[in-house]
């Protein structure tokens, strides 16, 4: 994918220099995979923790998210259902060819099969041709065999790729594969930060293989490798996303440190904050229809987690957090980034006459290297210059309201999260906008509906 997981739109599978062939079926209770060392032996139990955790490290949710369509604005499309499937990499058509084969035409293969195959051609994540898509995407995870399809589509591409690839490193617990799996998912296989490239680093840093050096030992350097790496990306087309998710990568080190190879439930973990419980009770998959979209389809939406991350799910099924009309947020960076703010037209957030005085209003203005314009995207999620925090004034949630500096206090309303090119208000949900989308100096930022209009673009700062 082109985004925060990947250069390519296309998450590869993952290539390994060996063969096995895996029954999958509804009665199966043990998966069994033989190496030269002890075999990895997969329960059904220990199969739906690896699920459920996934879906937390992905979606900060225990339920699977089968109808959620997110556009974030990260060249991917939209990026849709429990494996964030792309229709900029050909992944949401691969879905609905299953889902389709299986049951026949449908509103999701009559009306978008050709628009998707045109756009998984190109890799273009343009979703101007898709009108309806989000909704037809929903109605359909209603279906216990879309969401099926869903499932085997994940399987294929990412489950079965990260199992054979641990069973060629000598990986013997339910965690390690978990590791594995989630790396694939997050980083793809190929390129720079892909999971190949861990893998070599991994070794090297831990000076030797699993097989070699055991299991435990090699999984801290290749956790600590891929947290090095979240933090800071090769690819300039990870660096505004990962390093707020190495809550993702804290998580998986916490339950190694912690003693739960075996993934034996109940387990609790908190990648964006928020601790999620991971058992083994029923819930509803059946998913809300009720979510909120954006204007030309698709709801909003960035990486899970943080005060307020937030939209998107939650482990109890709900949306994941959020107290509006639902941006996304992120977790909290893992390290300060400090430096300009720069949008639309190549201006810099500023302050107004370039007075660091409490209440002074935040607008844009030439770039030109001031106090004004030295921003520090502190690890506990505020925006500061001159001392004093970024806020919308009188802790307003509501659009439209003014965005201001005032003295740090640790209120939600100083919460802020980079996530897909956008700036978004934890406490609200709303976006860092320019008022009428001015490319001219002096224009005043305010908090909107996020909706990935050009006065919503924002990079952030660099590490400090």
């Amino acid at each position: 994918m082109a985004n925060a997981r990947g250069v390519s739109t296309r998450r590869p599978k993952l290539l390994v220099t060996s063969c096995i062939a895996v029954a999958v079926t509804a009665t199966v209770t043990v998966l069994l995979l033989r190496s030269d060392g002890p075999g990895l032996q997969l329960s059904t139990d220990q199969r739906t923790v690896i699920d459920r955790l996934e879906s937390v490290l992905l979606h900060d949710s225990v339920v699977p998210q089968y109808g959620r369509v997110v556009n974030e604005f990260d060249q991917r499309g939209y990026a849709a259902g429990i494996g964030d499937f792309s229709t900029a990499g050909g992944e949401a058509l691969e879905v609905i060819h299953v889902y389709t084969a299986r049951n026949g035409a449908n509103e999701l293969s009559r009306k978008y099969s050709t628009p998707l195959s045109t756009l998984a051609e190109a890799h273009s994540d343009d979703v101007a041709g898709l009108d309806g898509f989000t909704e037809a995407w929903q109605l359909a995870s209603v279906d216990p065999s879309f969401r099926q399809a869903q499932s085997d589509v994940l399987h294929e591409r990412y489950f079965t790729p990260a199992l054979l690839q641990a069973r060629e490193l000598g990986i013997g617990t339910p965690l390690g594969l978990a590791v594995i799996y989630d790396s694939l998912i997050q980083h793809g296989s190929g390129g720079p930060d892909g999971l190949l490239a861990l893998l070599r680093q991994a070794e090297t840093k831990s000076g030797g293989t699993p097989k070699k050096i055991g299991e435990r030992r090699w999984l801290e350097a290749f956790l600590e490798v891929r947290r090095s790496t979240l933090a800071d990306p090769s690819e300039p087309a990870h660096q505004e996303v990962w390093p707020y998710e190495v809550g993702r990568v804290d998580a998986l080190i916490s339950l190694l440190k912690d003693g739960h190879d075996q993934l034996v439930p109940p387990l609790v973990v908190a990648p964006y904050g928020t601790p999620r419980v991971i058992d083994l009770s029923p819930f509803d998959l059946i998913p809300s229809l009720a979510m909120p979209s954006m204007p030309g389809g698709g709801t909003t939406s960035g990486r899970p987690g943080g005060p307020g991350r937030s939209a998107g799910p939650t482990s109890s099924g709900q949306p994941r957090p959020s107290t509006s009309a639902g941006a996304p947020t992120t977790g909290n960076p893992s390290v300060r980034r400090q430096g300009p703010v720069v949008g639309l037209a190549g201006l810099c957030l500023d302050l107004d006459g370039g007075v660091g005085a409490a209440g002074n209003h935040v607008k844009t203005w030439t770039c030109n290297g001031t106090d004004a314009q030295l921003w520090t995207a502190e690890t506990d999620g505020t925006l500061r210059v001159v001392a004093m925090c970024a806020q919308p004034r009188d802790d307003s949630p509501s659009p439209g309201a003014p965005v201001e500096i005032d003295p740090c206090d640790g209120r939600g309303s100083q919460q802020w999260r980079f996530t897909g090119g956008r700036l978004v208000n934890s406490a609200s949900g709303l976006c860092l906008s320019i008022t009428g989308d001015s490319s001219k100096p002096g224009a005043f930022v305010q908090l909107m509906t996020c909706n990935g209009a050009a006065g919503q673009r924002w990079a952030a700062p660099g590490a400090a």
